[in-house]
């Protein structure tokens, strides 16, 4: 026989109180009992040593700016030691950040090799002692080492402030190039690229700023910035290093050497036009303000954000000489720069009569030459 709905229903009003009741219950015996020891407030961890109960105290600021000091030590130690490596007479020189007396180390003039060597070597040991502490301290987060802490956070800061400062000083030369071609550039004829009256500084300039910018794009697509910046700065280089030393410093920017009054300028002056069009349109995505401003004081048509995506000049990439090391009996005793298709014949006799190398054949008929195409002769005497 089936229940009756009424009956139904008052089943499962009885079901429904039956745990009410039983909580009611629970609850009525906790508050006459009061609550159980393990249901205390929480308190948190203990603090740990040398943190009082209003903060830090003074003891663990002066541990992390000693720490500090620590690792700016270090970071001006491998400037030291990388100029002393390369005779490069370093010492400690006063200067000033605003009203904030500081020093620097300075040096002798080296070639650019060195200097980017010297300059480079504090981040290579800031970097080197990061990568040290925290491989020994997994966890130095969560423990309390304000002198570990303070070494890292100079790591941190000093990156951050050289980064933002190099770049700054970056766009600082790139804007005094753009004033020293503005003129000529906007007043250059109309013409296209001929290697055969441009010089071999000419067609070396623009072959390094095609390779440059071939390794600028495979960064771009695999979005390594960094590098792309790299090759940007490169590129500057690289251009700086094929104008202001032939330019004069006329009003207005004016130059002597880049009239394009012969051939050779006109080629001259196509490689500048070509090579900071394609240097703007590289920068144009990371610092497009600038990038737009100097595409239209050096004449270029239209807004760059119009502008094509540089490509590299197939054409431009092939070397017409090549540097070949030189070897005699596995030790390298100097350079040759012979042609690309140059024969073994030539290679050997420029080799043997290369004034670096013939101090050690003093003479001797080598019992064996070596050649690898494209790289080292080896010598065999």
């Amino acid at each position: 026989m089936r229940p009756a709905p009424a009956a139904v229903l008052s089943i499962a009003l009885v079901t429904m109180a039956a745990p009410a009741r039983a909580q009611d219950a629970d609850q009525s015996r906790l508050t006459a009992v009061g609550p159980p020891a393990t249901l205390k407030s929480p308190q948190g961890p203990p603090a740990p040593a040398g943190v009082g109960k209003d903060g830090v105290d003074a003891g663990d600021v002066a541990q992390f700016l000693l720490g500090g000091a620590l690792g700016l030590g270090l970071h001006e130690s491998g400037h030291v030691l990388a100029g002393a490596a390369f005779g490069a007479n370093p010492g400690i020189k006063g200067i000033r950040y605003g009203f904030i007396p500081f020093f620097a180390i300075t040096h002798d003039p080296v070639s650019p090799a060195r200097e980017y060597t010297i300059s480079a070597a504090g981040f290579w040991v800031q970097s080197l002692t990061s990568e040290w502490l925290l491989t020994r301290r997994p966890n130095l987060r969560e423990e309390h080492a304000p002198i570990a802490k303070g070494v890292l956070a100079f790591d941190v800061v000093a990156s951050a402030v050289y980064g933002v400062a190099g770049m700054a000083r970056f766009l600082r030369r790139l804007w005094a190039f753009c004033g020293l071609l503005r003129d000529p550039l906007r007043s250059r004829p109309e013409g296209t690229w001929n290697v055969a009256p441009a010089d071999a500084e000419t067609r070396n300039c623009r072959r390094q700023v095609h390779e440059l910018l071939s390794q600028a794009n495979y960064d771009y697509s695999r979005k390594q910035f960094n590098t792309v910046v790299s090759a940007a700065m490169k590129m500057l280089n690289t251009l700086e290093a094929l104008g202001p030393a032939k330019m004069g410093s006329g009003a207005g920017g004016a130059q002597t050497d880049i009239d394009a009054t012969t051939q050779a300028n006109r080629q001259r002056t196509f490689v500048f036009f070509e090579g900071m069009s394609t240097l703007l349109r590289l920068l144009a995505p990371i610092t497009p303000h600038v990038a737009h401003a100097l595409w239209s004081e050096l004449g270029y048509r239209g807004n760059i954000l119009d502008a094509g995506w540089p490509q590299a000049d197939p054409e431009a990439l092939l070397k017409a000489s090549v540097t070949l090391a030189v070897q005699v009996n596995g030790k390298l005793r100097g350079t040759i720069e012979v042609a690309v298709d140059a024969p073994r014949e030539q290679i050997e006799q420029i080799a043997l009569t290369s004034v670096d190398v013939a101090k050690y054949v003093a003479g001797a008929t080598p019992k064996k030459v070596i050649i690898v195409p494209g790289k080292i002769v080896n010598i065999v005497v």
